[in-house]
């Protein structure tokens, strides 16, 4: 190979003066002047490299001859060493190599046999050693405190995944932030009927304008066990004792209370009775609007929204509503949809009486309550 920086150049110069001439035979013939004129620096740059390359051929062929003779001349100067003192030199020399290497391993195999063979410790006590009081590891303190903090947080996102999950009412707050429906009253968990807890509900409703004299109040709710009957009944009981006429209207027949006149003062309408069944929209409306002359106070136990047969129609027709909301069992998708009905049906005096305000029932009687309902309930079936 030719790398020297002279041919290098004198290839490339013949590479391009190749290139114009490829350039000039597209227009003129290989007899023109310009075509010969580049044909002649072609050959004198071939003759030029041609004539270096003889020239470095004996030049290297010389530096050959030099190096084979100065080869030969050293190799004269080993003719007087004995061939046999040599080859013991290096047999001696591989055999000290490999003594080394046994001596050092035989070394080590003894230790390892002594060790092995050795059945009492050199070891010697300087202080015996004290059984500690307390464990150095782990840290009892810190792993209270660490778990006292993660119990925090577990419980923290455990009660808001359950709130979550849940997704109830709960309180007036979540109420009033999802619609523009007013809260009334609110009623917390009884038992039994407490007068003086539902004698300030009804002096509540009187002074917003829901239960006077000479006005139709229907009571709804969504769906069942949701305290709808049992406002509707403590209310009456609140109203007899005051000594007012009240007049219930049952679209549901599920007030058994009210139906064995059970309760001084009150009469009761069955609507939900066979005598009933074929009356008109427009009959239920008169027979609505004409008990107002008959008692001062007039309730109507309306049907649940769920089931949308009339239930709208009463709320429409009555001066005054109260939807019945519970706080641990009434969705809160719920009072979004009440809202468009609301706008939709045109529903004037809506109300909300939440039920089962701040009740937070021990949990263990709610699973047990819970597996009577659902699951004893179909065995015995």
């Amino acid at each position: 190979a030719f790398t020297d920086l002279l041919s290098t150049e004198i290839i490339k110069n013949i590479k391009k003066l190749q290139a114009d001439k490829k350039d000039l035979l597209l227009t003129y013939t290989s007899n023109d002047e310009r075509v010969k004129v580049i044909d002649e620096k072609i050959k004198d740059l071939s003759s030029y490299l041609i004539e270096s390359i003889k020239n470095t051929k004996v030049n290297l062929q010389v530096k050959y001859d030099q190096i084979s003779k100065d080869i030969i001349e050293a190799e004269q100067v080993f003719e007087s060493v004995p061939g046999k003192e040599k080859n013991m030199t290096i047999m001696n020399r591989d055999f000290d190599l490999l003594q080394q290497s046994y001596n050092f391993l035989n070394e080590k195999k003894i230790e390892a046999e002594i060790a092995q063979s050795a059945k009492i410790s050199f070891h010697r006590i300087i202080t015996p050693a004290t059984v500690a009081k307390k464990p150095l590891s782990p840290n009892r303190p810190i792993i209270i405190i660490i778990a006292t903090i993660l119990g925090m947080f577990v419980s923290i996102a455990a009660i808001y995944m359950v709130h979550i999950l849940k997704a109830k009412v709960n309180d007036i707050y979540n109420i009033e932030s999802n619609a523009s429906i007013p809260v009334a009253v609110s009623t917390p968990f009884h038992a039994s009927f407490q007068y003086k807890v539902f004698q300030k509900i009804v002096l509540q409703l009187g002074l917003k304008g829901i239960v006077e004299k000479g006005k139709l109040l229907a009571i709804t709710a969504y769906d069942k066990n949701e305290g709808k009957g049992y406002n509707i009944i403590n209310i009456c009981k609140t109203l007899s004792l005051q000594q007012q006429n009240i007049l219930v209207i049952d679209f549901q027949g599920d007030l058994t209370t009210l139906q064995n006149n059970k309760i001084k003062n009150v009469g009761y309408i069955n609507i939900a009775s066979e005598q009933y069944e074929c009356y008109s929209n427009e009959q239920l409306q008169d027979l609505i609007l004409s008990s107002k002359n008959t008692s001062d106070f007039v309730i109507i136990n309306n049907e649940f929204l769920k089931e949308e047969s009339r239930a709208l129609l009463i709320m429409k027709i009555a001066d005054a509503n109260l939807f019945v909301v519970d706080a641990r069992n009434t969705a809160l998708k719920l009072i979004n949809r009440l809202e468009l009905l609301k706008s939709e049906f045109e529903i004037q005096n809506l109300s909300f009486l939440l039920n089962k305000i701040g009740y937070n029932p021990n949990v263990v009687k709610e699973i047990t309550s819970w597996i009577k309902k659902h699951i004893l309930k179909k065995q015995t079936k």
